[in-house]
């Protein structure tokens, strides 16, 4: 995780493979990843395969509901990473 925090002040880095089986990220983490992938604009290329992400309390992904990934197979899990990923980047800013 430190690492995609670190992301956000780079402005070099266009690719970044963090490929682990080991990794479950909770709400508040994905929501410090997002912010920092957000503040990165060199990046290209992103790879999280076979991370899971267990999200309870994210309502700007789905605002009927809770949203909640975790232990599905490979390929759904890869199509849902980039889903969750794409829908909070391209979240509405908040104003400060």
């Amino acid at each position: 995780m430190p690492i995609l925090l670190a992301v956000g002040g780079s402005n070099a880095i266009q690719m970044l493979r963090i490929d682990s089986n080991t990794v479950s990220v909770w709400d508040k983490a994905f929501q410090l990843a997002v912010t920092s992938l957000r503040h990165n604009s060199t990046l290209r290329t992103l790879s999280l395969a076979h991370w899971t992400f267990d999200l309870q309390e994210f309502p700007q992904l789905n605002p009927a509901g809770p949203v909640v990934v975790t232990h599905a197979p490979y390929h759904t899990r890869r199509l849902l990473c980039h889903h969750l990923l794409h829908s909070a980047l391209n979240a509405p800013q908040e104003s400060a």
